[in-house]
């Protein structure tokens, strides 16, 4: 997987359970290391970076299926 966020943006992932969301989200996100390839994060390689990424990443779980995905992104703009 590769994908680069410019400033500002806003991402969500959707998919089937199993397809690796919360996993992507964790190696982000400092909180596990991957088993291959590599995985920087505003240029700083999260796992070595321990708690310079916090002011960078924000993570919502959605739990509710009756909350559509637009909803969300209209709540966090504002």
């Amino acid at each position: 997987m590769s994908f680069d966020i410019e400033k500002h943006e806003i991402v969500g992932f959707v998919g089937l359970n199993g397809a690796g969301k919360t996993t992507t989200i964790k190696m982000l996100s400092e909180i596990l290391t991957p088993t291959s390839g590599q995985i920087t994060t505003n240029g700083y390689i999260p796992y070595k970076s321990r708690n310079k990424l916090s002011m960078y990443i924000a993570v919502s779980l959605l739990h509710n299926p009756k909350i559509r995905v637009s909803e969300v992104f209209n709540y966090i703009m504002y």
